[in-house]
């Protein structure tokens, strides 16, 4: 598939391309909405604030790249139903995310922010759901469950990279997702990242830091999915369309 065709959200022949739905993100963030939250995010999150909520907009829906998804998707766009079953691509996002932060760049802690963020941002959404399941947790073996789904031979194969890799390079960061990745290797990726956010020091810290840069990146996912998507997606954006009634939030 070329990277031109990857796309981030599709439905009865209306489609939202990655690349797009990543660039408004990062303009909203950067024109508008980075000045009223860098300064409160800097004070919770540190000196890295700017860069851990442009590096989670380009990663959160880096799990929408499986090839699985992307037929699913592709589906959608002609109308067809599809099914995800167990497969939750945030946490395919998250668990790269976190392999980028064990693997490719040990040491940058606020990467793990950064995939803790992402694992959560789609938690608004699913919180009805979650609530009629009675689910009170999602475990890891969930996440393997859910990421097993979209491996083919315990391989993720990932579609259209590039669109992710030159959207990092040109924000500045150095590292790149892959095209593959081992189910086995991403899913200790997120353990260790679990273990360091939720386990290791303190804790009530890393949940204020992780709820800060969440907050931000699920306000603006929506915000980006209303200016693309219209009302043809109620659950990519629930969170503007409530905010606008509550008046907390100023529309694009």
């Amino acid at each position: 598939m070329r990277a031109e065709t990857v796309f981030s959200w599709a439905e009865d022949g209306k489609y939202e391309k990655m690349e797009d739905h990543l660039r408004i993100m990062l303009d909203l963030w950067k024109n508008k909405y980075r000045k009223i939250y860098e300064r409160p995010l800097r004070r919770i999150v540190g000196e890295h604030a700017d860069e851990s909520v442009r590096c989670a907009i380009i990663l959160h829906d880096v799990g929408k790249l499986a090839r699985f998804y992307q037929e699913y998707l592709m589906k959608r766009l002609k109308g067809e139903k599809g099914s995800l079953r167990w497969y939750r691509h945030e946490v395919a996002s998250a668990a790269i995310a976190s392999y980028i932060a064990g693997y490719d760049l040990p040491g940058v802690e606020w990467l793990n922010l950064v995939a803790a963020a992402v694992l959560l941002s789609h938690e608004p959404i699913l919180m009805g759901q979650v609530g009629e399941a009675s689910e009170r947790y999602f475990t890891i073996t969930q996440a393997y469950r859910s990421l097993q789904v979209a491996c083919s031979k315990e391989v993720l194969e990932l579609e259209g990279v590039s669109v992710i890799n030159k959207i990092l390079k040109d924000e500045g960061f150095q590292c790149e997702v892959r095209e593959k990745y081992t189910l086995p290797d991403i899913i200790d990726a997120l353990k260790g990242m679990v273990a360091k956010v939720a386990v290791l020091g303190d804790v009530a810290v890393s949940r204020v830091r992780v709820a800060a840069v969440l907050h931000v990146l699920t306000v603006i996912d929506s915000l980006s999915a209303s200016k693309t998507r219209s009302s043809n997606d109620d659950g990519g954006t629930f969170i503007s369309r409530g905010a606008k009634v509550a008046e907390v939030v100023e529309l694009i």
